[in-house]
């Protein structure tokens, strides 16, 4: 089923109103007892990066949903991605 421009455009909205709500209330959280100003850096880079990053995956989302060959391709590289993950804990734990 192949979603309309509408629709898609209503998921990716919806994801970037998550990603700026949790923004914020980390926001309202931690910036109150922040007297560095770590928080509020650290608050500016998550948003910067944190809003483009979910509007790309998010648009991915609506990609992958309709090409049966781009969720191979997704799938492959989170397996592989979760197995050199894995690999990687264990061989910090060994050394």
């Amino acid at each position: 089923m192949l979603r309309s421009s509408t629709s898609a455009s209503r998921v990716v909205l919806g994801d970037l109103g998550v990603v700026v709500l949790a923004i914020a209330v980390l926001a309202a959280i931690s910036i109150p007892s922040d007297t560095s100003g770590a928080v509020f850096l650290g608050i500016m880079v998550l948003f910067l990066l944190g809003v483009p990053v979910t509007a790309a995956l998010s648009g991915m989302s609506v990609l992958v949903e309709q090409y049966r060959w781009l969720q191979i391709v997704v799938t492959v590289t989170l397996v592989l991605n979760a197995g050199v993950v894995v690999v990687g804990l264990g061989l910090q734990i060994a050394g």
